[in-house]
């Protein structure tokens, strides 16, 4: 309880985080929200595809999330135990997740043509 109490205390500032910790917090909510999205439009679009395009997209989506991580991880790696790593990461994740929402987004007007 009290690690959750000063989680929640130290994220409830993302508008403007005062230090390390609280920004490592705020990119990592970012992440998970944007994340959620991207789940969001995934499950939207599967239904709509016929069974050989959705094999591809989700083969796809595999090769993207290896890509994804394998990615930020080499971005991490520029400040690798530091304290910043977390943040790095995340914001890594978070413009990489933020771009294939796009994609999936499209995809899923395009199929609504």
């Amino acid at each position: 309880q009290n690690v959750e109490t000063q989680t929640q205390a130290q994220s409830s500032n993302c508008e403007n985080p005062q230090t390390q910790t609280q920004m490592n917090i705020c990119a990592a909510q970012e992440f998970a929200r944007v994340d959620a999205e991207l789940n969001q439009r995934y499950q939207e679009l599967l239904p709509k595809l016929s069974q050989q395009r959705k094999d591809q997209l989700i083969k796809a989506q595999k090769a993207w999330i290896a890509f994804k991580e394998t990615s930020c991880e080499f971005e991490a790696s520029q400040v690798a135990g530091g304290s910043m790593e977390p943040l790095v990461r995340a914001n890594c994740l978070t413009e990489q997740t933020t771009r294939r929402t796009a994609d999936l987004q499209r995809y899923l007007q395009e199929t609504n043509l």
